[in-house]
């Protein structure tokens, strides 16, 4: 049993690959397998959507200074999110450490037609906030 070694390979579409170390072993492998860009046919353009949702650009600007397909970057901007999501969901985030003081507040805003009648759920929103 080998480890995957880092290889530049010119004929492979990015100029690297993983390759096994072992002396019998043949076993070859993207450096894309296992990460979101894994199945895209145009790395360089992936990147550069990413580049914009990082820089919390907007689709259309996606789109129009990339000259992108925009079902395309609306794919990329969602799995981008959902790789956010992840990451969020894993971390723990604690306030108000090191004696800070925590601030929270809520307020429920609502709206009716002409001030009359009775109060429809959809027209309630609560709406949480914390500031440390």
């Amino acid at each position: 049993n080998g480890n995957m070694q880092l290889i530049q390979d010119k004929r492979n579409r990015l100029g690297y690959l993983y390759r096994c170390d072992a002396t019998k072993c043949k076993k070859q492998q993207s450096i894309l397998k296992n990460t979101i860009f894994e199945n895209c046919r145009n790395v360089e353009k992936s990147l550069a959507i990413l580049a914009y949702f990082c820089q919390n650009k907007t689709i259309s600007e996606a789109v129009k200074d990339l000259k992108a397909d925009e079902m395309s970057v609306l794919k990329h901007y969602k799995s981008f999110r959902e790789v956010c999501k992840k990451i969020s969901e894993q971390q723990v985030y604690l306030l108000g450490t090191g004696g800070k003081a925590v601030e929270m507040d809520e307020t429920h805003l609502f709206t009716r037609k002409y001030h009359r009648g009775r109060q429809l759920k959809s027209e309630q929103t609560w709406v949480f906030g914390m500031m440390e």
